[in-house]
């Protein structure tokens, strides 16, 4: 049954990856979850690359929480949308290099 006039959002944290030289890509991670704050699982995740148009689906885990690897520099659109919900749009995501002297 899908319940009309849900919502959800998208939360995101930005991480860097562990490199020895410079990196060619970002990793984007964050967490679903509804207006109660309520996470949500099985969320589908897509990250559309404004500039090329190259669309990257995850999937959100049993904690709503969904990750891109290796995701090339540029800006991004996320669309999450999930069964019983509206979907959630979240635009203007920067991915950008790093570049790393060690390991963290």
């Amino acid at each position: 049954m899908v319940v009309e006039g849900k919502h959800f959002c998208i939360c995101i944290t930005f991480l860097s990856a562990s490199v020895w030289a410079q990196a060619t890509s970002g990793d984007v991670t964050g967490t679903v979850f509804d207006a109660t704050g309520a996470i949500i699982p099985n969320a589908t995740v897509v990250a559309n690359n404004d500039a090329t148009g190259v669309k990257t689906a995850v999937e959100s885990n049993v904690g709503g929480v969904y990750r891109f690897t290796n995701l090339p520099a540029g800006r991004y659109t996320l669309l999450a949308s999930a069964n019983g919900f509206s979907s959630s749009t979240l635009k203007n995501v920067d991915v950008t290099l790093t570049a790393l002297s060690q390991p963290i």
